[in-house]
């Protein structure tokens, strides 16, 4: 009876849950794949499927582009009551069926992870699994004496990231007004501590970390006693990284990889734009680092217009002596890279494969990269257009380039492309032609739309 009650009071704190049925959601893997945002002229949302068959569309004020754990989040409008407009929010299933609404959009991403979306209302932190009830709330989980939970993040290789603060402290976000911050960025060492949690709601790894950043590929960069390492998740140190740059005792670099933005920036007191140098965007057993340009320094503080990239293992060993200009996360076995300007790639051992020679940054999915070459015309904006086509990874070119088109990589066999459509004129119409596309070339859905 204890248990019942205080799960009922949790449901009815975070009143704003309101499950519409509790049918079990098929989250197979590959129906996540199977399911392709589009646009519609008249201005619907909606998916197709893997055939260009239409499964649903509907006039949403917003909808999801993409499936995780089987379920996209909507946002459609109401009733429209005294100057304001009633929003409904929710979550659809692959067929366009709604699963659950919320009165209010959650503080997150709004993307399952693991089966679980994390809700934040006024500090109080539950996960709902994907029939929108309540499947882990924090608040039993022990804290310090005087400490609170100050943010928990998605799950990730079963572990979610949570940070405790003093009760009550909020920081100054005018600190936050000129920076990038991300993921590995304490920006208050002495009242931020770092640990992670289970799918059961307890402590793996203790809130002792000055900085941590989720998991990726079973691995965090954390920051502990002043010092960096690669930790994995079971709490073990798995690579010492080095020391780390604190500003008057209120900001920590993790010296760590992040997957979105891969550095953070700040002014110091000359008003000099500075970076913090750090190892990032770790995958298929490779990090990122960045130094100063031409050097191997270990400073821990460059201008953002000297910034250089290389490769680490997971034992600390740079693959490649070259630095690029620019670097991503290795995808099948091939990072895209840059120098002069120009994208190429390189594999595992730090070889160049392909040369550099495309001005759009990449990734290989199923075998093939899209990539996109400058081509000088006058008449054209900047007397400039891209033609755009995919390469195989020996630099062949599988689909042929075309002039006007924006590709994403391939996902189940299908690409999303985008054509934009010019006048005689060589001017931009203002219409595109969304569509999407077999590895053969065959358009399987498109619809022309006006941007």
């Amino acid at each position: 009876m204890k248990k019942f009650c205080t799960l009922l009071l949790a449901i009815l704190f975070f009143s704003c849950i309101a499950p519409v049925k509790h049918d079990t959601v098929d989250v197979i893997n590959k129906e996540n794949y199977n399911r392709w945002f589009i646009e519609k002229a008249d201005g619907r949302l909606g998916f197709i499927d893997s055939l260009g068959q239409e499964i649903f569309s509907d006039h949403f004020s917003w909808l999801g582009r993409e499936y995780n754990s089987g379920l996209v989040p909507y946002a459609k409008a109401g009733k429209y009551i005294f100057l304001n407009t009633n929003y409904e929010y929710g979550f659809l299933n692959t067929n366009g069926e709604v699963v659950f609404r919320i009165e209010k959009y959650p503080t997150s991403d709004c993307k399952f992870s693991e089966g679980l979306l994390k809700v934040e209302n006024n500090k109080k932190f539950v996960y709902l699994d994907t029939n929108g009830e309540i499947a882990l709330s924090l608040d039993s989980l022990q804290l310090p004496k005087g400490k609170e939970i100050y943010e928990a993040s998605k799950f990730s290789n079963g572990l979610a990231r949570v940070i405790i603060s003093d009760i009550g402290f909020e920081g100054s976000h005018n600190i936050l007004d000129d920076l990038i911050v991300e993921e590995s960025i304490n920006m208050y060492p002495q009242k931020w501590h770092y640990g992670f949690i289970d799918k059961k709601g307890k402590w793996k790894i203790e809130p002792t970390l000055t900085s941590a950043t989720i998991f990726q590929d079973n691995i965090s960069l954390i920051v502990k006693k002043g010092t960096s390492y690669f930790m994995n998740t079971n709490g073990d140190i798995v690579l010492k990284i080095g020391k780390q740059y604190i500003d008057n005792h209120r900001m920590i670099s993790c010296k760590a990889f992040d997957y979105s933005e891969g550095f953070a920036i700040i002014s110091d007191i000359k008003d000099k734009v500075d970076v913090i140098s750090y190892t990032y965007d770790y995958s298929e057993g490779f990090a990122i680092i960045f130094d100063r340009k031409g050097t191997n320094s270990k400073v821990d503080i460059i201008y953002r217009r000297d910034r250089t990239y290389t490769y680490i293992n997971r034992k600390g060993k740079r693959i490649s002596d070259l630095n690029f200009e620019s670097a991503e996360p290795f995808s099948e076995g091939m990072a895209c890279v840059k120098m002069n300007g120009k994208w190429g790639f390189i594999d595992t051992y730090g070889k160049l494969v392909i040369d550099f020679q495309y001005y759009v940054r990449s990734r290989f999915s199923e075998g093939l990269a899209p990539v996109s070459l400058k081509i000088k015309e006058k008449g054209y904006y900047c007397d400039t257009y891209y033609i755009s086509g995919f390469i195989d990874k020996n630099g062949k070119v599988v689909i042929p380039f075309e002039p006007h088109i924006d590709y994403d990589g391939f996902k189940n066999g299908i690409t999303k492309g985008q054509r934009f459509i010019y006048d005689h004129n060589k001017k931009y119409t203002g219409t595109y032609e969304l569509f999407y596309m077999k590895k053969n070339g065959e358009k399987i859905w498109s619809e022309i739309i006006k941007g």
